[in-house]
C-alpha cells in the first residue's frame, strides 16, 4: 500500500495543481487541513479507468438503505460525485475496522466488520456485513463517514471531527415478507449526467436466485425501445468465491449514445428463495437516466514515442519519458467520434512524488487543450517546463499512467489510460544506466569476466532493466567483434547473444554502451576484461606458462604445487620440474620446446593432468574434493496440465556430470524435478518436456515444452536464471505450454551398434535424445524425445520428436540440433554417438559407431609403488582439424578423491596406449591416498570449427561438441 506523504508538503502539493493548460485554464482545489491522511496511503491515487474528477470538495450523492423495515441481510451502497481515493477509505488490514466509511450501531463506536468493495470506478462504495444483521433488541445501524476521506485528488470531504452519518436504518422486516426489493442502482433514478461508457449497476436488499437474473428480466433499453441493449449480465462481487447475487452489473457491448435517454427495466421474474418475487412497485421503467454528449478520448500516448507511418524513425521508446523528453514532453489524445470543436480534453501524468520523502505517494501534473475541429483528430498536449529539470524533476523514475478525459461544459466522459504494460507501458526515466557487475563467475570488483568457454555469452547485472546493450571486444585474430543484447529482466540481470573470443592468455578489454527502456544512454561506454579459463594454446619455445584456477569459482588457485615432466612420464621421475602458483594461480617454467606433461596437486582439490603436451599456455581446472564447494543444486518444479501417467524430462546446459541426456520425474510427481547437481556460478539453460512416456516402445510424443529462456508462453524473451553458488540451491519453475510446433523426423535412421564391443541385456535399449549444443553454454541441452525399437541384432531404429518452438527460442545461442544415441550394458561401459539434424529436411546425418577403449587389467595381484601405469585399447585415431579426438583416464581413491590425466590422441588406432601417471613420491606433495583405486577412461571425438590443432584446445568444447562418448568398466588397481 501507498506510504503517508508528510504533511508539511501539502502546500507544494497543492501548488502542483493549479497549472495551466494550453487554453491558460488551469484549476485549484480547497486547500485540506494538515492532519495526515490515516492508513499510509498517499494523498493522490490514480483516477481508474471510467472514473471522474471533479472540482472543489467531493460529496456523497446517496446512501442505502435508510428508514426501516429492511432485511437482515442488506448490504450497505454509497455513491460518491466523483471517484474517491479507495485506500484513504478503505480498513489497512482485511475485514479491519478502521475503514473511513464504517457501519454501526447508533449510540455506540464498535465498528462492524464488513467486506469493501467499490464500482463505478471508485464512485460506488458496497459494504456487505461479514453475519447477516441483528434485529434483536431492534437497533438502529447508522453509516458513518469518517474524517480523512479523500477523493482521487486528495481533497478531503467535508466532514466533522467527530464523523458525519450518511444514513440511518433498521432491519426489522417482517420474517412472513420473502419478496426482495432493489436497494439502489448506479446510475440513480433521473441522474443527468450519465457517462457513456458507463457500467449499469443494481443492487439488491437480499439475494435473489441467479438463475432468473435473465436478460429478458433485466435489462437496459434507450427509452421506447421494446428490446434491451447487447451486454453482459454478470456478479461483479464474490463472497468466499461464491458470486454475491445481490449486486449485478451490466456492461454495454458498445458505448451508450450520445445524450441519449435509457431506461432500466425489471420484473418480478427475478425470484428470492422458493415463494419471493421482486417487488419493484410496479414501475416500469425502473429508472430513468441520461447520458452525456462527449464519448472518452481513443487513445493517449506520448507524442514522438509510436509508429508513425510517415515518420517511423520516431517510433523508438514508447510512452518514456527520458532525459531527452523531461523539458518538451507531449501528450497526444485522439479524440473520439461525434468531437465538438470547442471539447476540451483534459489530460494528467501521474507518476511517484519526487519530493516527498515518503515512498509510494503520488503527484500529478494536468494540462488541457481545446478541439478546434469535430469528429476524430488528435490533439497535442504540451506539457513543456511541467515535469521539472533533470536535477529536480516533478516525478521519481518509475511507472508513470497517461489519463485523459473529454469535457464539454460541466459535462465529462470517462477516463481512459494509456496501456499499462507490455513495451506500451508509461515511465518516467532520468536516470542513466549503468554497469554494475560482469559474471558472475566475475572479479570482485566486477569488472572482469570469466569464462571457460570459446564462445561468451556475457552475463551481466545493470542498474535496471535495459532495452539494449551493445558488447565490443576482439576475437583470436585480433578482429573487432560485437555483440547485441538478448534479453534484461526487472532486477537488471542481462545476457548478450554469443561472440567468439578465442583462447587469450592474457586479459581481453570489451566496451560495453546500455540504452535502459526510457531510451537513456550509459554514462559513459562501460570497460572491463574477459579472463578466460581452461585451454591449452601457443607453441612452447622457452617458456612454458601454467595457470591453475578453481572449476567451480573460476577464480585462480594460490599455492598449488604443479609439475612438469619433460619428454615422457617415468617412474622414478628423470626430468620433473617443480613450481608453486601465486596469487594469479600461474608458474611459468624455463624449457625447451618438446612434448611436456603438466601435473597440479593441491590439497582440498582433485588432482589433474595434462599429458603429452606441446602448448606454452596452460590452463587447467581443479574441481574441489567437497561436493558442496564443486557443485551447486537445481530444485525444480514444471507447471504444465499432466494428463494420465505422463511424466516429464528436464535438462540444464551446465549439468555437472557432463551427461546431455537429461533427468526424468517420477509419475508420482510429475512437476517435481529430482534435485540435479550443476556447475556453480554458470549462467545456464533450463529445457523440458511433458510426455506420456520419456522411453516409449512405440513412436515418441511430448504434449508440452518449455524453455527457460522464454516467458510462460515462450515468446517473450528473459535472461537465464541466475548462476549458483557453491553449495546453494536454486528453485526454479518452468511452465510448458501445450500446442506448440513438434517436428518428427521424416526419415528414421538404422544405427548399428552390433559391430560395436558393447554387451547390453538382450531386452535393453538405448535412450535416444535430440539436444542443442549453445554457444555461450557449458553442455547442450535436450530439445526432443526419442526412440530406438530394435530393427535386427544389434541394429536399432532411431526415430524422435524435437521441438521446433525451443529450437527457434535458442538460435540466438547458435542452436546446432544433434540426435543423440545412448547405450549402457551391465558393467557400466556407456557408448553415445551423436548425428546431426538437419531442421530443413528432417533427417539425420549417420553417425559414426565407436569401440569402447577398454582398460587393459593390471593382473591378478599386481601391486603399484607410486603411480601406476594404466593401459587401455587404443581406438583412437589422430586428431585431424575440425575432429578431436582426447582421452581421460580418471583414479579414484577409497576416501573419493580423483585423479584426471587427460591428452590429445595423436596415433593410429592400433594396439594399447599406455599412460604412466606422473611419479609425485619425491615431489613433496600430496596424491591420492594409498590403497584400491578405482580406475576408468572415457574417450571422445569432437568437432570444433575454433580449434585450429592439438595443442590449441578449449576443454568445455570437448562436451559441448562431442560426436562420439565411451566409457570403459571400472578396474581395481
Amino acid at each position: 500500500m501507498p506510504t503517508i506523504r508528510s504533511w508539511w508538503f501539502v502546500p507544494t502539493l497543492l501548488s502542483m495543481f493549479v497549472i495551466a493548460g494550453c487554453d491558460n485554464v488551469g484549476r485549484a482545489f480547497d486547500t485540506p487541513d494538515d492532519t495526515p491522511p490515516v492508513g499510509g496511503a498517499s494523498l493522490i491515487e490514480v483516477v481508474p479507468v471510467g472514473g471522474d474528477v471533479r472540482d472543489g470538495r467531493p460529496t456523497v450523492r446517496a446512501t442505502y438503505p435508510e428508514g426501516a423495515g429492511w432485511p437482515t441481510a442488506v448490504p450497505v451502497v454509497v455513491e460518491f460525485s466523483e471517484s474517491v481515493n479507495q485506500a484513504s477509505i478503505l480498513p489497512t488490514t482485511p475485514n479491519g475496522l478502521d475503514g473511513r466509511v464504517v457501519l454501526r450501531v447508533k449510540g455506540t463506536t464498535q465498528v462492524l466488520p464488513c467486506l469493501y468493495d467499490f464500482l463505478a470506478a471508485g464512485r460506488l462504495l458496497v459494504l456487505r456485513p461479514l453475519t447477516e444483521l441483528s434485529n434483536n433488541q431492534t437497533p438502529t445501524y447508522e453509516v458513518a463517514l469518517l474524517p480523512d476521506a479523500r477523493d482521487a485528488d486528495g481533497v478531503r470531504f467535508d466532514v466533522p471531527t467527530g464523523g458525519k452519518v450518511l444514513s440511518e436504518f433498521q432491519v426489522n422486516q417482517d420474517a412472513a415478507i420473502t419478496d426482495g426489493r432493489i436497494l439502489a442502482t448506479f446510475p440513480r433514478d433521473n441522474q443527468r449526467d450519465l457517462a457513456r461508457e458507463s457500467k449499469v449497476i443494481v443492487v439488491f436488499d437480499r439475494r435473489p436466485n441467479p438463475a432468473t437474473l435473465l436478460p429478458t428480466n433485466l435489462f437496459v433499453r434507450l427509452a421506447g425501445e421494446p428490446t434491451g441493449l447487447l451486454g453482459a449480465l454478470l456478479p461483479p462481487l464474490q463472497t468466499v468465491g461464491i458470486p454475491d447475487a445481490r449486486v449485478i452489473e451490466f456492461t454495454p457491448a458498445a458505448p451508450l449514445v450520445a445524450e441519449g435517454a435509457y431506461e432500466l427495466v425489471v420484473n418480478d421474474a427475478i425470484t428470492f428463495g422458493t415463494e419471493g418475487k421482486l417487488d419493484f412497485r410496479g414501475r416500469t421503467p425502473f429508472v430513468q437516466f441520461e447520458t452525456v454528449g462527449p464519448a472518452a478520448p481513443l487513445s493517449v500516448h506520448l507524442r514522438n514515442s509510436l509508429p508513425d507511418p510517415a515518420n517511423p524513425a520516431l517510433a523508438t521508446y514508447p510512452n518514456q519519458i527520458n532525459i531527452d523528453r523531461i523539458a518538451d514532453a507531449s501528450l497526444v489524445v485522439t479524440t473520439p467520434l461525434g468531437t465538438a470543436a470547442g471539447d476540451r480534453v483534459l489530460v494528467r501524468i501521474y507518476g511517484g512524488d519526487a519530493r516527498s520523502a515518503a515512498s509510494g505517494d503520488l503527484a500529478f501534473v494536468e494540462r488541457s487543450a481545446v478541439a478546434t475541429a469535430a469528429d476524430v483528430q488528435q490533439i497535442v498536449v504540451p506539457f513543456t517546463g511541467a515535469l521539472g529539470s533533470l536535477t529536480r524533476p516533478q516525478f521519481d523514475d518509475g511507472e508513470l499512467t497517461f489519463t485523459a478525459q473529454m469535457q464539454r461544459g460541466s459535462r465529462r466522459s470517462a477516463v481512459v489510460h494509456a496501456p499499462n504494460n507490455g513495451d506500451l507501458a508509461p515511465r518516467f526515466d532520468i536516470t542513466k544506466p549503468r554497469l554494475v557487475r560482469a559474471g558472475p563467475p566475475g572479479s570482485a570488483d566486477g569488472l572482469d569476466l570469466f569464462s571457460d568457454l570459446d564462445y561468451v555469452a556475457f552475463y551481466g547485472i545493470a542498474s535496471e532493466r535495459l532495452a539494449g546493450a551493445e558488447l565490443t571486444t576482439q576475437n583470436g585474430q585480433l578482429q573487432t567483434v560485437t555483440a547485441t543484447m538478448f534479453a534484461s529482466d526487472e532486477a537488471g540481470r542481462f545476457v548478450m547473444r554469443p561472440l567468439p573470443i578465442g583462447r587469450e592468455p592474457g586479459t581481453r578489454p570489451f566496451t560495453m554502451l546500455l540504452t535502459d527502456r526510457a531510451g537513456n544512454l550509459s554514462e559513459s561506454i562501460a570497460g572491463g576484461s574477459f579472463r578466460q579459463r581452461g585451454f591449452v594454446t601457443g607453441t612452447l619455445t622457452d617458456t612454458l606458462v601454467v595457470e591453475a584456477y578453481d572449476q567451480a569459482t573460476l577464480l585462480p588457485i594460490a599455492g598449488a604445487s604443479v609439475l612438469v615432466d619433460v619428454g615422457p612420464v617415468t617412474l622414478p621421475r628423470t626430468d620433473q620440474r617443480q613450481g608453486v602458483t601465486g596469487a594469479d594461480g600461474r608458474v611459468s617454467f624455463a624449457t625447451a620446446p618438446g612434448p611436456h606433461t603438466v601435473t597440479i596437486v593441491r590439497a582440498g582439490y582433485d588432482l589433474i593432468t595434462l599429458h603429452d603436451t606441446r602448448a606454452g599456455f596452460v590452463s587447467l581446472p581443479l574441481r574441489p574434493v567437497a561436493a558442496a564447494a564443486a557443485n551447486a543444486t537445481l530444485e525444480g518444479r514444471l507447471e504444465f496440465e499432466a494428463v494420465a501417467s505422463s511424466i516429464a524430462l528436464a535438462s540444464s546446459s551446465a549439468v555437472a556430470s557432463r551427461n546431455p541426456l537429461g533427468i526424468k520425474t517420477e509419475a508420482t510427481a510429475p512437476k517435481v524435478v529430482p534435485d540435479l547437481a550443476v556447475l556453480p556460478n554458470r549462467p545456464h539453460v533450463v529445457t523440458a518436456f511433458a510426455a506420456a512416456a520419456v522411453e516409449p516402445t512405440g513412436r515418441p510424443t511430448f504434449f508440452a515444452q518449455g524453455c527457460s529462456l522464454g516467458a510462460a508462453d515462450i515468446t517473450v524473451v528473459s535472461p537465464p536464471a541466475p548462476p549458483i553458488q557453491p553449495g546453494a540451491t536454486s528453485r526454479q519453475t518452468l511452465s510448458l505450454v501445450a500446442g506448440l510446433s513438434v517436428e518428427q523426423l521424416t526419415q528414421p535412421f538404422l544405427l548399428d551398434l552390433s559391430t560395436s564391443n558393447i554387451t547390453p541385456a538382450a531386452d535393453q535399449r538405448p535412450i535416444v535424445r535430440v539436444t542443442a549444443s549453445l554457444e555461450g553454454f557449458e553442455t547442450q541441452s535436450v530439445v526432443g524425445i526419442g526412440f530406438a525399437p530394435p530393427a535386427s541384432n544389434g541394429v536399432f531404429t532411431i526415430d524422435c520428436d524435437y521441438g521446433v518452438a525451443v529450437i527457434d527460442f535458442l538460435k540466438s545461442f547458435g542452436a546446432v540440433p544433434w540426435v543423440v544415441t545412448e547405450l549402457t550394458d551391465n558393467s557400466g561401459r556407456v557408448l553415445r554417438v551423436r548425428g546431426l539434424l538437419s531442421l530443413e529436411f528432417g533427417n539425420v546425418q549417420q553417425p559414426a559407431v565407436t569401440l569402447i577403449a577398454d582398460l587393459v587389467a593390471p593382473g591378478s595381484g599386481v601391486t603399484f609403488q607410486g603411480s601406476p601405469l594404466v593401459e587401455f585399447d587404443d581406438r583412437l585415431e589422430p586428431s585431424i582439424s575440425p575432429f578431436f579426438r582426447v582421452y581421460e583416464v580418471t583414479a579414484q581413491d577409497p576416501s573419493g578423491r580423483r585423479w584426471t590425466v587427460l591428452g590429445v590422441d595423436r596415433d593410429a588406432a592400433t594396439g594399447t596406449d599406455q599412460v604412466q601417471f606422473p611419479d609425485l613420491a619425491t615431489a613433496g606433495v600430496a596424491g591420492l591416498a594409498p590403497g584400491n583405486w578405482s580406475v576408468r577412461v572415457e574417450t571422445r571425438l569432437l568437432t570444433s570449427v575454433t580449434q585450429s590443432e592439438a595443442d590449441n584446445l578449449m576443454l568445455t568444447e570437448r562436451v559441448r561438441q562431442e560426436i562420439n562418448y565411451t566409457r570403459s568398466s571400472a578396474v581395481t588397481y
